[in-house]
């Protein structure tokens, strides 16, 4: 399971009303004056990026300059890549690319890393939410 999705899971769990998490027996996103949701879930939904969110999910200017000034870049790779799966984490399968096992009957798709690249990448855009604050220095190739 992934960060985002554990975070749903202690989201949904705190909305049940109880989560020891921080400390506490019982836990509400609606504090018991009524002023709205406690700090813990706001927190939650800002990593989770959230429309309703008070904080707006954006870069640090400071962080930007400093990535651009050091000429930063996301370089394509089979992570951001439409062909690729990855059910594993680390390390999936292509698509695009089968071979012939030595071992075993039959084309089987190519083990890759998520890391690695080849000259036939297509740039996913699904691939790649939640990186939107980093999309101008994401290479998608030609």
């Amino acid at each position: 399971m992934g960060r985002r999705a554990r975070l749903r899971v202690l989201c949904q769990k705190w909305r049940m009303g109880s989560s020891p998490i921080f400390g506490t027996k019982h836990y509400s996103p609606i504090c018991g004056s009524g002023h709205g949701p406690s700090k813990p879930v706001e927190r939650v939904r800002v990593l989770l990026g959230e429309p309703n969110s008070k904080r707006r999910n954006t870069m640090d200017a400071n962080k930007l300059t400093k990535l651009s000034t050091i000429d930063y870049s996301i370089q394509p790779s089979c992570g951001l890549c439409i062909y690729s799966a990855f059910p594993n984490n680390d390390w999936g399968l292509c698509a695009k690319h089968n071979y012939d096992h030595l071992k075993h009957d039959g084309r089987h798709k190519l083990s890759i890393h998520r890391l690695g690249s080849c000259p036939e990448f297509v740039f996913s855009p699904k691939k790649a939410e939640g990186m939107e604050h980093y999309d101008e220095f994401i290479k998608k190739g030609s």
